[in-house]
């Protein structure tokens, strides 16, 4: 097995399971800069998100000259993101600032906990709010009509609103347990020198990606059906 979460499962359920400290952060170094590149792919898709939402704001602000309210949504719409985009690009700053080779492993990782206890769960709601936001952009972008836009049943358009957010931050929400079950895992190890909860993070993945894959195709399946409903009125 070259896989070292597998290695140190199998020093976990043998006879010994101390191995010093320098033995597990060898081990380990890959898998955390593994778990460093997939949180930053996760900020970087909904930067990505919301720059075709301040792009497509613009859009609609020409589009909509002659509506003074929607060209304010708009506007406000195109500030907030503009805020979001910066506070991500600050938060792919901070977890590779916790790759720096000057220091222990331990204390990288209690760092990028400390990142992702603090600024981390609240780019969950970042995310629910930049899927909102683009979704807002193409149907006022897509139903103009001469500079006016109409909502035609407000309650289902709260309502959509309201799921779509939810779904968004939970999906998310769950996608990255595995993540930080896994980074707590690594530091109790390590503090205390044993591979007993990182031989669990074996077994828990190994479930997970199967629940968690169905969980993702489910929550998207669902979201489109939703949306093709919401645009057909």
């Amino acid at each position: 097995m070259n896989d070292p979460i597998e290695k140190i499962w199998q020093k976990g359920h043998g006879k010994e399971k101390k191995m010093s400290r320098s033995q597990i952060e060898q081990m380990l170094k890959g898998d955390v800069q593994k778990h460093s590149s997939a949180l930053q792919m996760f900020v970087w898709i909904y930067v990505t998100i919301l720059v075709a939402t301040v792009v497509m704001n613009g859009i609609n602000i020409a589009a909509y000259q002659s509506n003074g309210s929607m060209v304010a949504i708009q506007a406000l719409l195109a500030l907030i993101s503009v805020g979001f985009i910066a506070y991500g690009l600050s938060l792919v700053r901070d977890i590779k600032k916790t790759d720096r080779m000057d220091q222990s492993l331990l204390t990288a990782l209690q760092e990028r906990m400390k990142v992702i206890r603090y600024k981390y769960e609240r780019w969950y709601l970042i995310m629910g709010f930049s899927i909102v936001a683009l979704t807002f952009a193409v149907t006022t972008m897509k139903e103009s009509d001469n500079g006016h836009y109409t909502i035609h049943q407000p309650v289902i358009f709260i309502l959509f609103t309201l799921f779509q957010f939810t779904a968004v931050y939970a999906l998310n929400k769950v996608a990255h347990y595995p993540f930080v079950k896994q980074l707590k895992a690594y530091i109790h190890d390590l503090e205390h020198q044993v591979t007993e909860q990182t031989a669990r993070v074996v077994e828990l993945q190994t479930s997970w990606k199967k629940w968690g894959f169905v969980l993702v195709i489910f929550g998207l399946v669902l979201f489109i059906y939703v949306f093709i409903k919401f645009l057909q009125g």
